[in-house]
């Protein structure tokens, strides 16, 4: 095999993406909760507006048996909605399941929404850490910002929103579906045994296929994922301020109790996967 496909070929073992299987599904149980204000807002312990500052991805603890990557998110709050108990707080830091697994591979789950740098959200949050995503009703708890105006997690426009339903419809702006995480180094593309594989094929020392490696291989793995709609061409969003003051109105209108505060995740500290988790190994 020709040395200069080397970095070719390791680019596409660094795209490798293994799924998961979680007790939560892709879809709620009862779909008609989708867009229900009522039921976002009350399972929610913090509802926020804010940007993404940093990613970090790290493995959890491997005394269950192998590592699952994670992702710490932490956002810049624009606006705290709800409790008013927190509306004085600037940032935080969730855990969500999926991401690179430092041995060239991304762990990609089904109903996790990913997050890059920049984004901005209105997210409806509940836990963190408990289970792999901590976000009411999951992506469906997620309302993108782009350019003043909101989307569903998968792009979707905002259409119409009242104190009792947010309803979406049709295709977003192609800005939404795409996605970039860092690539892997060339150490951690060697734990990958397909890769190490595949470099025995090639009769290449570690050194030469360190050398093209770094000299040719991208610094990030860029993606983009499908959103399907009704439309067929992209509209836009409803305004974000119309969005977030319908929301301050339907909050406003509730008796809610005052929920414990969400507690920061820290990926600095060992953690261990949560129970929806299936333990199945990596491929």
């Amino acid at each position: 095999m020709p040395k200069r496909i080397l970095s070719k070929l390791l680019f596409i073992l660094s795209l490798s993406v293994t799924p998961l299987s979680l007790s939560y599904a892709h879809e709620p149980s009862n779909p008609a909760a989708v867009g229900d204000v009522r039921l976002l807002v009350k399972g929610s312990g913090l509802i926020l507006h804010g940007k993404v500052a940093k990613v970090v991805y790290v493995n959890g603890s491997q005394e269950v048996g192998r590592p699952v990557p994670h992702a710490f998110v932490t956002y810049d709050i624009s606006e705290v909605l709800f409790p008013k108990t927190d509306v004085e707080r600037q940032s935080i830091t969730l855990r969500f399941v999926g991401g690179p697994d430092g041995q060239g591979r991304f762990l990609d789950v089904v109903g996790v929404p990913k997050f890059m740098e920049g984004d901005e959200d209105i997210l409806f949050v509940a836990g963190n850490g408990e289970n792999g995503c901590p976000i009411v009703m999951c992506e469906f708890g997620r309302y993108r910002v782009l350019d003043g105006l909101v989307y569903e997690a998968h792009g979707s426009p905002v259409a119409k929103i009242s104190t009792r339903r947010i309803v979406t419809n049709g295709i977003g702006p192609p800005q939404l579906e795409k996605f970039e995480f860092p690539a892997p180094t060339f150490d951690e593309l060697m734990k990958n045994p397909s890769a190490q594989r595949a470099l025995k094929k090639m009769g290449l020392s570690m050194d030469e296929a360190r050398k093209k490696f770094e000299a040719e291989a991208p610094k990030v793995i860029k993606l983009t994922e499908g959103v399907s709609g009704r439309l067929p061409t992209p509209r836009l969003g409803m305004k974000s301020d119309g969005v977030l003051a319908t929301l301050r109105q339907a909050i406003g209108l509730m008796q809610l109790p005052t929920p414990e505060r969400i507690v920061d995740a820290d990926p600095g500290k060992p953690f261990f996967l949560p129970n929806t988790v299936e333990n199945r190994p990596l491929k």
